[in-house]
């Protein structure tokens, strides 16, 4: 999802912005170079360590005893050369990052505010070109806009159906099979899910009672005061042949009685 893509161009931008300050080795290496060239010449083969002074610290360091102190200085030479060098390419790789993380979140804002589903596909098929998502990506980013989109306890995501349409493409294709899925029970509603963060992901209670409270928000049980809600994994749920749109059987699933009411932050609802 764009979302995600964005989450993680950040991070990784982040990261490397850090990674651009480590570069003292460059430095360290040129220092050790430069006090084997000054001693290089009082010294043939053989010489497998030697004390310097580096940065004001007496340190040994090792060489190859296999060739002389010159060429010893030579190999430190290169290191500082690369190590300078992977400094710039890094620099350059974050100038790239922030300019394609400009362009995702330009697409992303526009299709949060696109008028309708047309615009929106053609957002992110714009984003497929950019090389931002593959085109199986995009399509989701496209269709996950246009649910209501809500952030719950332990910071996990929750998306929410409008209609029998968006409940089908919602439960069917944006969710994964180690999602949770929830519906209030014996009423229609929204199909409402909580994205998992992986395969092994052990979403607290507190996290589906939250979730659970959307769904009979978002539902014909919403003007009661507790309702009992559905929940189970994404790949619990089936559409059978011939259903009609919203309609799903649902294997294993757990209640939980709760009182329909939202969150105190919506992130989304375009």
């Amino acid at each position: 999802e764009l979302s995600g893509y964005i989450a993680k161009l950040d991070e990784t931008i982040r990261q490397a912005e850090e990674n651009q300050y480590d570069f003292t080795r460059a430095d360290r290496y040129q220092e050790i170079a430069d006090s084997l060239m000054a001693i290089a010449y009082e010294h043939g083969k053989g010489l497998a360590e030697v004390e310097l002074t580096i940065s004001g610290e007496t340190e040994k360091i090792e060489l190859d005893p296999s060739t002389t102190v010159f060429a010893n200085a030579e190999k430190f030479y290169g290191k500082a050369r690369h190590s300078r060098n992977a400094k710039k390419e890094l620099v350059s790789k974050i100038e790239s990052f922030k300019k394609k993380l400009a362009v995702a979140r330009s697409i992303y804002d526009r299709i949060n505010i696109a008028a309708n589903e047309p615009a929106i596909e053609e957002l992110a098929k714009e984003a497929s070109r950019q090389g931002l998502l593959a085109q199986s990506e995009a399509k989701q980013a496209s269709a996950e806009a246009t649910y209501r989109e809500y952030i719950v306890h332990g910071g996990y995501t929750v998306l929410v159906g409008k209609n029998a349409k968006q409940n089908d493409e919602l439960t069917m294709h944006v969710a994964g099979k180690e999602d949770m899925w929830l519906h209030a029970r014996h009423v229609p509603g929204s199909h409402v899910i909580i994205r998992s963060r992986s395969k092994t992901d052990v979403m607290p209670k507190e996290t589906i009672i939250a979730a659970a409270e959307i769904a009979a928000y978002y539902s014909d049980a919403k003007s009661q005061k507790v309702a009992p809600v559905a929940y189970t994994k994404r790949k619990y749920v089936r559409k059978p042949r011939k259903a009609l749109p919203g309609q799903v059987l649902i294997e294993k699933e757990e209640v939980v009685l709760v009182e329909p009411k939202l969150p105190a932050i919506q992130t989304e609802d375009v």
